[in-house]
């Protein structure tokens, strides 16, 4: 996975094929004993403190339901922001992320529970994710932010990461997307129009995982293909400029 910075990536895969896993390892969530290969951040091995520069919004909602929206995000600023931040910053911060989540209107509104009548699912869910953005993540993960949520209310939340992403937080498909139904096409796998895409690709590749002959077909013509060298093109452009910047701020320093 290689994704850069102002930059909206996408993990899919079937059911059981350890996607959370992998989203814990890249965030520095789980031992990494055993295991083989590497992780860089701009370049180099993350640094120890990296897993509180990761924001991560798991599956299950982990939200204080007798509390407002409000009062979430600032329990999670007094207890996961460093002693010296002020209480007018923290309040400044998540006055910020109220507006910029699009809460409002229902910040002084308890998030609600099997007895007590609260926000709705897509208003849940943004507070949750706002729980993570007080920290002012470089990096944030979401595990399936839309699973149990209505269509309306999944595209909300699409929306809004994608707003987030455009103003510098990175989120984590090899490749745009954009460019999927192209390679899929030219491999001899069509995405009917009615076809939802994701759901597409993740039946394409249960069905090649099942045939060695063609997944070494795929894998191949992946390798050779435009996608992947513009993809090791950038990549490779993106090392360099991390070199060149390290190189930079060392002499001025």
């Amino acid at each position: 996975m290689f994704a850069h910075q102002i930059e909206l990536a996408e993990g899919v895969g079937q059911t059981g094929w350890e996607k959370s896993s992998l989203f814990d390892i890249l965030a520095h969530r789980k031992d990494r004993e055993g295991l083989h290969g590497q992780i860089l951040f701009d370049g180099s091995s993350p640094p120890d403190s990296f897993k509180y520069m990761v924001g991560y919004v798991i599956q299950t909602d982990t939200i204080c339901k007798t509390l407002t929206a409000r009062e979430n995000l600032m329990f999670s600023t007094n207890i996961r922001l460093p002693g010296e931040v002020s209480y007018e910053e923290c309040v400044g911060r998540v006055t910020k992320i109220i507006s910029d989540l699009g809460l409002n209107s229902c910040a002084d509104t308890r998030i609600g529970t099997e007895f007590i009548r609260g926000v709705s699912g897509d208003e849940r869910k943004r507070t949750c994710i706002g729980m993570e953005l007080v920290l002012a993540p470089k990096i944030f993960f979401l595990n399936e932010p839309t699973i149990g949520l209505d269509a309306t209310t999944a595209r909300n939340i699409m929306q809004c990461l994608s707003k987030l992403s455009t103003e510098g937080c990175e989120m984590y498909y090899h490749g745009q997307a954009k460019d999927l139904l192209d390679y899929f096409s030219q491999q001899g796998y069509t995405c009917e129009s009615h076809d939802n895409l994701a759901d597409f690709v993740i039946i394409v590749l249960i069905d090649v995982n099942q045939k060695a002959d063609t997944l070494e077909k795929l894998h191949l013509a992946y390798e050779n293909s435009s996608m992947n060298k513009s993809i090791m093109e950038l990549k490779r452009q993106q090392l360099v400029d991390d070199h060149f910047a390290r190189r930079t701020n060392k002499k001025i320093t």
